[in-house]
């Protein structure tokens, strides 16, 4: 999901609408918690919600 962007240095997270310099700022952006989440598939997501609501 992670594309390279037109200009020289962009590195875009499409998941998350983010756009980093560098790509190790990306990489550290994909192991942070806010980027984990949006990228879980949706039907697991709700799965883990119906577990814990019970």
């Amino acid at each position: 999901m992670v594309e390279r962007g037109g200009k020289k240095g962009d590195w875009n997270c499409e998941a998350c609408k983010v756009t980093f310099p560098y790509k190790s700022a990306l990489k550290a952006h994909e192991k942070s918690k806010g980027h984990i989440e949006r990228t879980k598939p949706k039907s697991k997501q709700l799965s883990n919600w119906l577990k814990t609501s019970v």
